[in-house]
């Protein structure tokens, strides 16, 4: 798994130095949010901790590029990544087409619609990177829908009524599992 884990790292890398070459930094401002790219090393490090591999459907929303469903999908769930951002959902699927030699990589999909409209019931992990409090309507979605657990990744916005169940660092950042009470 790691050496497929690599592939997928070295090719959004490579996408990251583009940009930059280009005079853009890997991240930005979209309709419903803002986007930066995701540490892939710490995000496949707090997959295997939280054990992933025990649920059958994965959720990122806001899933802006796409590595984070493709990394995910290493681990054997039906993979899905909303991301409101038609770019960023055109660059997921251009990445997961150069990758599709990889195991499961091929079965994930995205999903161009804003995730405040998405249905979270039905998936066993929802992935989010916050950029904004929870409490402006997210968490409510969530109390109202979530079935699974939620993996929160970062230091920011922590949710007001779910249980955290684990939480950990992984290179300084916080990652924290939720459910419902």
């Amino acid at each position: 798994m790691k050496e497929h884990f690599h592939a997928i790292k070295d090719k959004y890398d490579g996408f990251y130095r583009k940009m930059m070459k280009d005079g853009m930094l890997p991240m930005r401002s979209t309709d419903t949010g803002f986007w930066h790219a995701s540490i892939n090393h710490e995000v496949f490090e707090a997959f295997q901790k939280i054990g992933i591999h025990k649920g059958k459907r994965f959720l990122d929303l806001g899933s802006g590029d796409g590595s984070v469903v493709l990394i995910a999908s290493l681990f054997g769930p039906k993979c899905v990544g909303v991301e409101s951002d038609e770019w960023l959902v055109m660059v997921s699927k251009r990445i997961q087409g150069e990758l599709k030699h990889l195991p499961k990589v091929p079965t994930a999909s995205f999903i161009n619609q804003d995730f405040m409209s998405y249905p979270v019931h039905g998936f066993d992990f929802i992935y989010l990177c916050p950029d904004t409090p929870l409490y402006r309507g997210l968490e409510t979605k969530l109390l109202d829908e979530m079935k699974g657990k939620l993996i929160l990744y970062g230091n920011n916005f922590f949710p007001q009524h779910l249980k955290e169940e684990q939480s950990f660092d992984v290179n300084g950042t916080r990652v924290g599992v939720y459910k419902k009470e």
